[in-house]
């Protein structure tokens, strides 16, 4: 997949976006946040938003229609809302592009949507970043596994611990890592090991 490409196509068909939607479910947002943390830091011609997919369809924003891209996410590839959102944003003219996992880090949903928004700011208002972003995100295959084993020898049996001495957890985070803040809550704590915390 290569978004310099893609995003070059969309600007080519569609003209200047005016929007960009991203909808998705569970970890699968949680995957696109950091994305739209960027564009809402950085974009100043265009607006972002992040949507669990069903809102999306309930509350369909009065701004979506030909000038907007929607990016939505499942990772199983056929959630029924994702694809509710997609079908949605198709009647209204919007340019949709869905995806879902198993391929490089540069290219899962916390990748490519990174360099998603990186290229759609560098092509309509230029983004002087675009380049340490793809050098930092060629970088992630070769450091996650050395990582996730230090992670694992040094801090698992101690975290494991903490668990059972302590009946609730805060969990802190802001900005483009919320997003993991908000993943390290609901997913990896309170629903796999029924820990009770809070994110914040």
């Amino acid at each position: 997949m290569n978004a310099h490409d893609l995003i070059q196509e969309i600007i080519e068909r569609k003209g200047k976006i005016e929007n960009v939607f991203w909808i998705a479910c569970g970890g699968s947002m949680i995957d696109l946040m950091p994305a739209n943390e960027l564009l809402k830091r950085e974009a100043t011609t265009f607006t972002s938003t992040v949507y669990t997919a069903r809102e999306f369809c309930l509350m369909a924003p009065k701004s979506l229609g030909p000038k907007s891209l929607v990016i939505a996410c499942s990772h199983s590839g056929n959630t029924q809302e994702v694809v509710d959102g997609c079908e949605m944003a198709l009647a209204a003219g919007a340019e949709v592009y869905p995806w879902g996992e198993g391929v490089p880090q540069a290219e899962v949903p916390q990748g490519i949507g990174a360099l998603m928004a990186a290229e759609l700011l560098d092509q309509q208002e230029g983004y002087e970043a675009l380049a340490d972003m793809y050098a930092g995100l060629k970088q992630m295959d070769a450091l996650l596994p050395a990582a996730r084993e230090k992670v694992n020898a040094e801090l698992g049996a101690r975290f494991a611990e903490l668990c059972q001495q302590h009946k609730f957890f805060y969990i802190l985070g802001s900005g483009p890592n919320f997003s993991q803040t908000y993943a390290m809550a609901i997913c990896s704590l309170m629903e796999m090991q029924w820990q009770h915390c809070c994110y914040i």
